[in-house]
Order: structure tokens, then sequence, then C-alpha cells
């Protein structure tokens, strides 16, 4: 998950931030494993239960994840003022999930057989009125650019603003033959567009160097956040290192 507060550098973002990268993870994992265990027996019982079944309970894990988490940064903080953005990544056979809240911005690139060339794809929209679906959801009067439509936390705005939501999109992307990149990255890393951070990480794997690290140099001093994951090609095949989606289905022992 890669979290930035969106308090202007106030310590209630950054305090939010660091309560939700603690329970985000645990929250949507939590109800991943309750939805799964609530799948009528003919599904829970097949060798390998129905990509279908998987997508929609990955989906559903993930809003119910961030919806308890806007929930719970909302009891944690007094005044109400601490909010932050959220990206977070989800690898499993059924494919790449990205659930996002805030202006970051999630890009998925990748290589071409030549082991050069690359193409980006744009995982996620940061939610503000340059988004074409959140500035007719929210209407009039507009927001200012670059101001966050959606966020966790930031109760005492969303008393006075309701348009302000604490839920997240979600999307899937099968996996490919290609070897890909994931880049999470909060939206300073993204202020040039998608391109040139793609570029920073591709020549970083070249060379050996580690590709969150090199975006954060690059960056030049400006407060980013990244996160890169480096993914082989064939992560939906039947001989797939990932695990079979059944056995994901484990005891959930700890309470939350």
């Amino acid at each position: 998950a890669v979290l930035d507060g969106v308090t202007g550098g106030q310590p209630a973002g950054a305090d939010c931030a660091r309560l939700c990268a603690s329970w985000l993870p645990r929250l949507i994992s939590h109800n991943f494993q309750e939805s799964m265990q609530q799948l009528p027996l003919s599904v829970a019982s097949s060798v390998d239960i129905p990509e279908e079944a998987v997508e929609s309970t990955w989906t559903h894990a993930l809003m119910s994840g961030f919806s308890h988490c806007d929930q719970l940064a909302a009891q944690q903080d007094q005044t109400g003022e601490g909010s932050c953005g959220a990206l977070f990544c989800t690898i499993v056979r059924s494919g790449i999930y990205i659930a996002s809240i805030g202006v970051g911005m999630a890009v998925i690139g990748t290589l071409d057989s030549d082991g050069e060339t690359f193409w980006g794809d744009q995982a996620s929209i940061p939610h503000n009125i340059a988004n074409e679906a959140e500035a007719d959801r929210w209407g009039e009067p507009m927001l200012s650019e670059g101001v966050p439509t959606r966020l966790l936390g930031g109760s005492s705005a969303k008393r006075v603003e309701t348009r302000l939501l604490g839920l997240p999109d979600v999307v899937r992307l099968e996996h490919g033959d290609a070897h890909r990149f994931v880049i999470l990255g909060s939206p300073e890393v993204w202020r040039f567009g998608p391109r040139l951070p793609l570029q920073w990480v591709v020549e970083a794997q070249h060379a050996g160097r580690n590709p969150a690290d090199e975006i954060v140099i690059r960056s030049q001093g400006h407060d980013v956040v990244a996160l890169v994951l480096v993914l082989p090609g064939g992560l939906g095949s039947s001989d797939s290192p990932l695990p079979k989606h059944a056995e994901l289905m484990m005891p959930t022992g700890a309470a939350l």
C-alpha cells in the first residue's frame, strides 16, 4: 500500500497515513478470507474456485477494507482534520487488483520482448476535478484543481461536504506473458506524467539499482512516496508460482 497525507504537511495527515498503512492490509485480508468462507459450498469445495467468484470477492474485500479503514481513521482522530490518499495493489492468479483513493496514481509498465521497449497503462485515475467522472459526480461549485474529491479520514471536512467520499475505485488487470512493473506513486511522482517514472524504473532495473529508490532520487527533493513491484510473465498460467485461489482460504486466527 502507498499512502500520503494530503493536509499540506500537517501532522494530522501523516498520522492518518501511518494509521491506514498499519490497518489497511489487515482489514483487506480479513475481509477477503471472511468473504471466501461465505461462498456457496458447491463453489468453495471445488478443486479451484472459479475466477469470477474470486474476482468479485477481491473487489468486495478491497472496497470493504477501505471503508472500514476510513471509519477507523475517523474514530482515532479526535480533531477530524487528518486525511490521506491510498493506493493498494494485490497480485493473485486472477490478476492485478488496484484500489485507489485520493490523488496518487498507479501505472503499469510492460516490457517488449527486446527487453528495452516499454509501454505504460494508467491503472488508476486521481480523484479530483480533472477526472471527468469525478467532476460530473461533484457538480457545482467545483473544487480547485488538484484538491481530492475522495480521501480516507477527514471526518470534519466530510461532515461539511457530503460529496467527499471514502470509497476507492477498484480495477483488475489480467496477467500477461511479458515482464511488468507496477508503480504506485504519490502525486509528486507524476508531476511530469507517467512516462518518465517508467523510464527511470526500467533503467534502474537494467542497472541493478532499486527502482523505487531511483524514483525518489530523480524526484530532486520533492516529497514523494513510491512502491515498485517487478512481476515476471505468466502469473496467470496453470503453472503460475502464485497459490491457487482455494489455497488462499486459510483460518483467520487473529482478531482485528
